[in-house]
């Protein structure tokens, strides 16, 4: 693991000797995922828990070869076609992949994207008063999850 990572996971763990490990072993598993380094301290930087980033590199696999984008790539991509900033976007993938977590269930990157896309597109056509974050989880509660 290269230092800028290890210097970021130190950053958002502080003291506390549990976050550090969880933290850690999070970042080995999106690192030999084939996240690249940008995307995983972009993710750093973002999410609140270590499983929501465990889960995005079981949800990934393998973002794909270098031609293609890349995770931060393409969630820049997918807010910009909305009303939503990258982070919005990242506290909302954050939801969906704890939802999963919690119903032991995981999917490809491409539906939760397309998810969020459709969350984004209908909170934005409605009042608008919910972050999409929220959204999210009201669009969970309500019709679930499919793929």
């Amino acid at each position: 693991m290269s230092a800028r990572l290890k210097s970021e996971v130190e950053k958002k763990s502080g003291k506390v000797v549990s976050l550090h490990q969880a933290w850690m072993h999070a970042t080995e598993q999106a690192v030999e995922s084939g996240l690249d380094e940008r995307s995983v301290v972009f993710i750093l930087n973002s999410f609140e828990a270590a499983s929501s980033l465990l889960k995005l590199t079981e949800s990934t696999g393998k973002v794909g070869p270098p031609d293609q984008l890349s995770f931060v790539e393409r969630v820049e991509q997918c807010s910009a076609e909305t009303s939503y900033s990258t982070d919005e976007w990242l506290m909302g993938l954050e939801r969906t992949l704890q939802f999963l977590i919690k119903q032991n269930r995981s999917s490809t990157l491409d539906l939760l994207l397309g998810y969020l896309s459709c969350a984004a597109v209908d909170l934005s056509a409605s009042s608008g008063l919910l972050t999409l974050a929220d959204g999210v989880d009201a669009f969970l509660q309500e019709f679930g999850f499919e793929g």
